[in-house]
């Protein structure tokens, strides 16, 4: 596995690690009603938008705020749609 796969792989290792640590903290529990698919065509959607602010490097930003690193305003705007998108993806089953 080359390099660059590594790293991929760890950012998003990391970004869903930061989502479910974040959905603990907020008292989400698994005794609510559970949450309904989101379907096709609305994964889709998820999927490339996800995918959008994958390529303009929101895990290595996620990763930097970790670490304690400030960010601009912007890129904290981007990193909070990031994390609800992927809240819903997650939510949705779309990762099933």
């Amino acid at each position: 596995m080359s390099e660059y796969c590594v790293r991929k792989t760890m950012k998003n290792c990391l970004v869903v690690a930061v989502v479910f640590a974040l959905a603990a903290c907020s008292g989400l529990t698994s005794d609510g009603p559970e949450p309904r698919s989101a379907g096709a065509s609305g994964c889709r959607s998820l999927q490339k938008e996800l995918k959008r602010y994958e390529r303009k490097g929101v895990a290595g930003w996620a990763e930097a705020k970790n670490a304690g690193k400030k960010l601009s305003k912007s890129k904290e705007a981007d990193l909070r749609i990031y994390n609800e998108l992927l809240n819903t993806y997650l939510g949705g089953k779309c990762h099933l």
